[in-house]
């Protein structure tokens, strides 16, 4: 029988946007031991990227991905944490970048799945086989309003949507993704509408190039 390694986006993700160092073992935040054995016949049809983009111009720099005006419109932010060397993102997930209100407004995480990419497990298809092994809650596809060619969907626990914490799964390639996290606790409602103008964003940029 063979075996996979499901990926683990939303666990290290969960240390990515908050200051914690580690996360707990629940469903729907996954750690990076799981490994579980797909069933005979599970088969899941994944959307696949249309015109593939390039995120090495951006791997140093992060937090450029996001504009401005856009986090602008979402609230004031104190200086963005960009982690390119850390354990967590040379070994658990990727370049990331942290912005946090600086009152009580939403706070903004974004990673780029780069280790997913480089151990076999990435791209917007991890999602859905962390999905199909049960070790995420919810997976809901959407689409990005101007970018119809880039998979995407809603992936996570269910009390992380309960508490205003909203991730989003976008793939760039076929084997890679970035992931964005949005977490409103004042208007929960709020924080998937506005990860979806984040990653709209990050993909406007990618286009641009360096």
């Amino acid at each position: 029988m063979r075996i996979k390694r499901v990926p683990v986006l939303f666990a290290v993700l969960a240390v990515a946007f908050s200051a914690a160092a580690c996360s707990e073992q629940t469903k729907g935040s996954p750690t990076g031991g799981a490994i579980v054995s797909p069933s005979a016949g599970d088969q899941v049809d994944v959307p696949q990227v249309e015109v593939p983009l390039n995120a090495n111009p951006f791997l140093k720099r992060p937090c450029d991905l996001v504009e401005d005006s856009v986090l602008s419109e979402l609230g004031d932010f104190q200086v963005p944490n960009e982690d390119v060397n850390s354990d967590a993102a040379k070994k658990l997930i990727g370049p990331r970048c942290n912005w946090h209100a600086k009152n009580h407004g939403p706070d903004v995480g974004l990673a780029i799945n780069t280790v997913h990419r480089d151990n076999g497990t990435g791209g917007i298809k991890g999602v859905y086989d962390g999905k199909e092994a049960g070790l995420i809650d919810r997976l809901e596809p959407v689409k990005i309003p101007g970018n119809s060619g880039y998979p995407a969907a809603f992936a996570g626990g269910d009390d992380e949507f309960s508490r205003g914490r909203c991730p989003l799964a976008v793939g760039i390639t076929n084997e890679l993704s970035f992931t964005v996290s949005v977490t409103n606790r004042e208007r929960p409602k709020q924080a998937c509408s506005a990860v979806l103008k984040v990653a709209a964003s990050v993909l406007d940029t990618l286009k641009k190039g360096s």
